[in-house]
């Protein structure tokens, strides 16, 4: 439970980075963090579930559509403060994939479209995500702090995490 005390653990996300024509795949939230924002499809994985089947679960709920995994291409490790301390930690898993169909806009998990990168909607770890990201090619682990304020939110901090080699 996130709180004045922060969170128990963090929790366990998938993120859905798909884009198409220069454009993102996403989703306007319904609830917190980030209402309103457009963000990356995508969820928590649920207790014995795999990351990959996770990350098509997600993206179908919130599609409607049928994807294709690619490849996991990073993690982010985000933090999200405020003055009374640490309010929410995610270890998020970004997949790249593709879909194919028509969207349908709305789900019930809220509107959804293709968001130029630029849309200054677009909330900042899902920003810095695809500014990352996209086009990657080697897995890469990173750290995101971000403050949230009275009006609104924004990157504090962002560090490469080193990824180390299996010792045989």
């Amino acid at each position: 439970m996130a709180g004045a005390e922060g969170p128990a653990r963090p929790l366990a996300v998938v993120l859905a980075l798909i884009v198409r024509d220069g454009r993102v795949l996403m989703i306007r939230r319904r609830r917190p963090p980030y209402t309103g924002r457009w963000c990356l499809i995508g969820g928590k994985v649920e207790p014995g579930e795999s990351l990959t089947t996770a990350w098509r679960r997600e993206v179908r709920e919130e599609t409607g559509l049928e994807p294709v995994l690619e490849g996991l291409v990073g993690w982010v490790d985000e933090v999200l403060v405020a003055d009374e301390g640490v309010l929410a930690h995610y270890h998020l898993w970004i997949g790249v994939g593709h879909l194919s169909g028509r969207l349908v806009g709305d789900t019930g998990e809220g509107e959804v479209a293709w968001v130029e990168p630029v849309d200054p909607a677009i909330a900042p770890t899902d920003r810095y995500i695809v500014q990352t990201f996209v086009g990657a090619t080697a897995f890469r682990a990173e750290r995101v702090v971000v403050r949230v304020g009275a009006d609104g939110y924004w990157l504090e901090s962002v560090e490469s995490l080193p990824l180390g080699r299996a010792r045989g």
